[in-house]
């Protein structure tokens, strides 16, 4: 990063600031990577969210897809955030 700050001449702060909303989808991906790979299940519902899914010892039951609560929360709810508020910065 110091190499590139160099050569095009910007500030640590710029290109931190251009970094930043790309970390949120970051998370949302690696939460969806989550899911397809069948980590991190949520606890036992009888809920209509539920989706079926198997415990660490191979029972299968429906539960929550906390995953996809993750990705939407920390990826969609936080890069819409930064994005919103790196935009409003450049406008003033």
């Amino acid at each position: 990063m110091i190499l590139f700050n160099r050569k095009s001449k910007f500030s640590f702060f710029q290109t931190t600031d251009f970094i930043a909303p790309l970390i949120p989808l970051g998370l949302a991906f690696g939460r969806i990577g989550n899911y397809i790979n069948g980590e991190l299940w949520g606890k036992i519902t009888e809920s209509s969210w539920g989706v079926y899914a198997p415990d660490q010892s191979g029972v299968w039951a429906q539960r929550y897809p906390t995953q996809l609560y993750e990705a939407l929360l920390e990826g969609l709810v936080l890069f819409v955030y930064t994005y919103g508020f790196l935009a409003k910065k450049i406008r003033h």
